[in-house]
């Protein structure tokens, strides 16, 4: 059923030539029920008036009054503001950064760790156009049928536009939730009951999983994101959003999952909840997702209306509509589904490590002369200093080769130039969490030799050592 703009003829005449160009106004008069049939012969004896009436009926008063009437996409209120300059969107995360040890001979204030920046780049992907012929002479003979009529016939040409590509965009928005599923793959949580024949106990199961874990998002966690589960990015959930299906929100009760919100239950269906028809084949066996609201990057580069010329062979002006915008999906936020697949399992296979090698940073290193750090061939110290220790080890995690030992557990022994072992190494020398040796000024005076031990925080891993020799000159 077409639109009713709820403008008999005259209003609609009349509020077109409000916002009309100055030379439209001298030409089509403000009318009047009685004068409205003059105002259409101007039309007719001068045709290029229609460009400025349709150009202005479409963009103050059909684009905005139908869009509001008719389907609009239930994902619209998730759309980035629309995007002024350029055609990508450029989105950053940073991780939390790592606790160092305290130190209280620190000196090197410009050696800060550097952010551990992840950035993500969407592109334009959507270029679509809808077109419509609005035909003068229907137009012309509508305009007498009835006080309405005009105004119900131009909304009907613009109606199919609008939906179409409303519908269009709803459409890519579940494109979008299901190539996530195949690329990157929600945190999944199954749901055993099975709807038809438990409904209540259903709806129990799936409320408390929604409820648990919607409080479980807000604190930092790398298993909720993709880039988190993947790379190690931490990540906090901010404003949640759950997606769900009609014929599972039938069986819901909607005012348990408006608490696990903390919100009433008409608050949540307005902003923290999108009912959808159904799911896409790729999301077969879901029963709800919950996603941040950020997990949604979608701008509009633009929306435009072009006129073409009318055409004088039929009497008719063909309008198009032109939609460009960025559709894409983020890798930085929580994004959680429920379904009948097998729950998400992370980190069940154990690691090995075969092996740790250490390493100096030649870059982070005071005090030292010679030396590779091998028991043949310790690493000389002639005067307090420090050196940065990097552990590496072999082995495997899961079936991913090359075990990372970013975290392994120091110790250091120091020995005296009679080779005796001291129970307690000097206080001003040490080893941080972070390998950060310091040789003291009493190492330095009584010559001591030092051995570091790297040890695999894994069951049964290996340990590295590294061997110094302190020489004073």
């Amino acid at each position: 059923m077409p639109t009713n703009i709820n403008m008999d003829n005259v209003q609609l005449l009349n509020t077109v030539r409000q916002y009309a160009p100055f030379d439209y106004q001298n030409r089509i008069p403000a009318v009047t029920q009685g004068s409205i049939e003059s105002a259409l012969k101007g039309f007719r004896s001068y045709t290029p008036d229609w460009d400025t009436f349709f150009g202005v009926f479409l963009q103050k008063i059909g684009l905005q009054v139908i869009r509001k009437a008719q389907f609009t996409d239930p994902f619209s209120p998730f759309k980035m503001q629309p995007m002024r300059l350029g055609s990508k969107i450029e989105e950053i995360a940073i991780n939390l950064q790592r606790a160092h040890a305290y130190k209280n001979n620190c000196y090197d204030v410009f050696n800060a760790d550097l952010p551990d920046t992840r950035v993500n780049y969407h592109s334009l992907n959507r270029a679509d156009v809808y077109q419509v012929q609005a035909p003068l002479r229907e137009i012309m003979q509508q305009a007498f049928t009835s006080d309405y009529s005009l105004s119900q016939y131009l909304g009907s040409l613009v109606d199919n536009l609008i939906v179409s590509e409303q519908a269009d965009e709803y459409l890519l928005f579940k494109k979008l939730m299901a190539e996530y599923e195949d690329n990157e793959g929600y945190y999944n949580f199954n749901i055993s009951v099975n709807p038809a024949t438990n409904p209540a106990e259903f709806s129990r199961a799936l409320v408390r999983g929604i409820r648990s874990m919607y409080r479980t998002v807000k604190f930092p966690s790398n298993k909720w994101s993709a880039e988190g589960r993947a790379a190690g990015l931490t990540t906090v959930g901010g404003d949640m959003v759950l997606i769900i299906d009609a014929a599972t929100e039938a069986m819901v009760d909607v005012e348990s999952l408006a608490a696990a919100f903390h919100l009433d239950k008409g608050d949540f269906l307005a902003d923290n909840v999108v009912v959808i028809d159904e799911w896409p084949r790729e999301l077969a066996g879901t029963y709800a997702l919950m996603v941040d609201r950020d997990f949604f990057v979608v701008s509009d580069l633009f929306r435009t209306m072009q006129p073409a010329p009318i055409n004088p062979c039929n009497l008719s002006q063909s309008f198009f509509y032109h939609v460009q915008s960025v559709i894409s999906y983020s890798r930085f936020v929580p994004a959680l589904r429920w379904s009948t697949d097998a729950s998400t399992s992370i980190g069940n296979t154990p690691a090995t490590v075969t092996g740790i090698t250490i390493a100096m940073d030649t870059n982070a290193r005071v005090g030292y002369v010679s030396g590779a750090g091998t028991q043949a061939s310790p690493a000389i110290f002639t005067a307090p200093g420090s050196v940065r220790l990097i552990a590496t080890g072999a082995g495997t995690q899961g079936t991913d080769t090359g075990y990372d030992l970013s975290s392994v557990e120091w110790s250091i022994v120091t020995y005296n130039g009679a080779g005796e072992r001291y129970a307690i190494a000097p206080s001003d020398t040490h080893i941080d969490r972070n390998g950060i040796l310091t040789i003291g000024a009493t190492a330095a005076s009584d010559g001591l030799s030092i051995v570091v031990g790297a040890h695999g925080t894994i069951d049964g891993a290996p340990q590295a050592l590294f061997y110094v020799s302190v020489e004073p000159e």
